[in-house]
């Protein structure tokens, strides 16, 4: 994630989070070990006497870390970079059943009934809401709005607006890449499946005193799962699913390389998931990606191609702008601030995949 430590060029943000086994009717030995909560190893031999892959992380979290603790680390300093003028992408990325989407979104039914059940999604939009009551008064304005896609069979479709399929990728110099004539509202119901999934939250802040304006987008994407082909069993129409799965997967693996060796040209437009994503890897923005893995060694294979995926992107470097422009403000628009916090902070929250 990029920003935090006062550089102008900053490396990605990666965190680790482990997960138990996925194949609970097999006898499985545990294939990670965490050392020091920064550094993993991974192995097939239970014992670790055999070879084994070392990687460092910013943070690496063991399967009983809270849903808090891993907010805490990844999303939660995004919250005031959105609010201050730039753009924020959190990205997860690992096997189906690994965790990913219960950490971005919480529990299957979409209902937390713990505290700690919370997914990310819910405290960002929690957090942010908490924030623009804080500053907001008659000279700071702030509007907020949200959108909810999903990229299948690399087709965007609308899941606020089923009708709205096949959407069509953009980019100009004010709004840089967008998605063109998404329903921009705030309660996301549709459920989704073997796709990725985008929760797009646009940010507008304005001091009417000194006539500027900020404006920010924070995406958070939950990656459909990344395991093999082979593995899944899969045939007829779920096989073509992931088999398009596969490929966006590997165009954004191939931007991610791209990026990493210095290359001029970089595919962006090889997927529309990396077209959405351009501004994140090694553009203007902060980003965060957490990767998740099984424990199990049956999932070894799995888990080192997440990790060594997660360690690849940790090297691209991004170069966050601030998003703040001169402009002319009238001193009535000023009660927009205080209209648009009145939103029911939960309807962001309740999609669950």
């Amino acid at each position: 994630m990029g920003g935090r430590n006062g550089t102008d060029d900053t490396e990605m943000d990666a965190c680790v989070k482990g997960e138990g086994t996925l194949m609970e009717s097999c006898v499985c030995v545990c294939s990670v070990k965490i050392t020091d909560g920064k550094a993993m190893e991974i192995s097939n031999d239970e014992g670790f006497a055999n070879d084994y892959l070392k990687c460092t992380f910013d943070q690496v979290f063991d399967a009983h870390a809270t849903q808090k603790e891993v907010y805490e680390a990844t999303a939660k300093p995004l919250v005031l970079d959105l609010l201050n003028g730039y753009n924020c992408t959190v990205f997860a990325y690992g096997q189906t059943g690994s965790g990913k989407t219960h950490t971005i979104y919480g529990p299957k039914d979409g209902v937390a009934t713990k505290p700690d059940d919370q997914g990310l999604i819910g405290r960002l939009v929690h957090d942010l809401y908490d924030h623009i009551r804080r500053r907001q008064s008659d000279q700071l304005v702030f509007e907020i709005s949200g959108s909810f896609i999903e990229i299948y069979m690399e087709q965007i479709n609308d899941l606020l607006q089923p009708a709205n399929k096949n959407l069509r990728v953009r980019e100009n110099t004010d709004k840089g890449v967008y998605v063109d004539d998404l329903l921009s509202v705030r309660t996301p119901t549709e459920d989704s499946s073997r796709s990725h999934t985008v929760l797009v939250v646009n940010m507008v802040q304005r001091d009417v005193a000194a006539a500027t304006e900020k404006r920010a987008t924070m995406y958070v994407v939950d990656l459909a799962g990344s395991e093999m082909v082979m593995k899944t069993l899969a045939s007829g129409k779920t096989l073509n699913e992931a088999k398009a799965i596969n490929k966006s997967l590997s165009a954004l693996s191939n931007v991610i390389k791209a990026l990493g060796d210095g290359h001029k040209h970089i595919p962006f437009r090889d997927s529309k998931l990396t077209r959405i994503l351009q501004d994140s890897l090694g553009g203007h923005a902060k980003t965060c990606l957490i990767v998740t893995v099984s424990s199990s060694s049956y999932n070894v294979a799995e888990t080192i191609s997440t990790v060594r995926f997660g360690t690849r992107a940790k090297e691209i470097k991004n170069d966050p702008t601030l998003h703040e422009v001169q402009c002319h403000i009238s001193a009535t628009s000023s009660h927009v601030g205080h209209n648009i916090v009145q939103v029911q902070d939960a309807s962001m929250c309740d999609y669950q995949q």
